[in-house]
C-alpha cells in the first residue's frame, strides 16, 4: 500500500511539472511573438509629409510678404499724391475733397499730411477755425506743431481769446509749449488788449527757460 501511495504522489508531481514546464514555454513563445510583432508593426513616417506642408506655408508667406510689400507701395502712392495735392490746394473747397480722400484711404494720421491740411485750413482765412477745430479733434495723438498751428490761427482769427483757452488747455494736459506757442499766445493778448494774460505767459516764458528774443524771433517768423 505505501508503494502504491508513493506512485501516485511521484506521478501527480510529475504531472504538475509538465503542466509548469507547459505553460512557462507558452508564456515564453506568447512573449517572443509579441516581440515580434512589436518590432514588426510598421512605423508611420511623417519625413515625405512635412517638407511639403513646409514647403505650402513658405508659399502662403512669401505671397503674404509680396502683398504686404504692394499695399505699402500703394500707400507711399497715395500719401505722395495727396502731399502734392495739398500743396497745390487753393480753395476750401478743394481741401474738403482732399479731406474725404484721407479719410476713405485711413491715410488722415499720416504726419506729413496732417500738417499740410491743418496748416492750410487753419492759415488760408480766419473763417475757417471752426472747420479746422473738427479736424484737429480727429488727431490721436497732436505733435507741437500741430498745437502751434492752431494757436496761430487763433491769434488771427476773430476770437483770439479761444488761442487763451487752447494755450491753458495745452498746459493743463501736459503739452511742452515753445516759443512758438508763446509767441502766439502773447499776439492773441495784445490783440485782446490783455495785459494781465500777457504778463502770466511772459513769466512762464522765463520759468520755461526761452529767451524772450527766441519768442520775438518766433513772432517775426509768423509774419503777422
Amino acid at each position: 500500500m505505501a508503494a502504491i501511495r508513493f506512485l501516485k504522489t511521484s506521478t501527480h508531481k510529475a504531472k504538475h511539472q509538465i503542466h509548469l514546464s507547459s505553460s512557462s514555454a507558452l508564456s515564453a513563445k506568447t512573449h517572443e511573438n509579441l516581440s515580434i510583432k512589436t518590432q514588426q508593426k510598421p512605423s508611420i513616417s511623417f519625413a515625405p509629409i512635412i517638407p511639403h506642408f513646409q514647403e505650402e506655408i513658405d508659399t502662403e508667406n512669401e505671397g503674404k510678404s509680396v502683398m504686404r510689400a504692394q499695399q505699402k507701395m500703394a500707400n507711399r502712392n497715395q500719401e505722395e499724391t495727396l502731399i502734392s495735392l495739398l500743396k497745390l490746394c487753393s480753395t476750401m473747397d478743394q481741401l474738403r475733397q482732399i479731406h474725404a480722400q484721407a479719410l476713405c484711404t485711413s491715410l488722415i494720421h499720416h504726419p506729413s499730411i496732417l500738417r499740410h491740411l491743418l496748416s492750410f485750413v487753419a492759415l488760408s482765412s480766419p473763417s475757417n477755425m471752426n472747420y479746422t477745430r473738427l479736424v484737429f479733434a480727429g488727431i490721436r495723438k497732436p505733435e507741437v506743431y500741430l498745437y502751434n498751428t492752431m494757436l496761430r490761427g487763433y491769434s488771427l482769427s476773430e476770437s483770439p481769446e479761444k488761442a487763451l483757452f487752447f494755450y491753458k488747455q495745452m498746459r493743463k494736459i501736459g503739452v511742452n509749449t515753445d516759443a512758438f506757442a508763446s509767441s502766439f499766445t502773447l499776439k492773441s493778448c495784445a490783440n485782446l488788449l490783455a495785459v494781465f494774460e500777457g504778463k502770466q505767459i511772459h513769466c512762464r516764458i522765463i520759468q520755461d527757460g526761452y529767451e524772450p528774443d527766441r519768442c520775438d524771433e518766433a513772432f517775426r517768423e509768423d509774419g503777422n
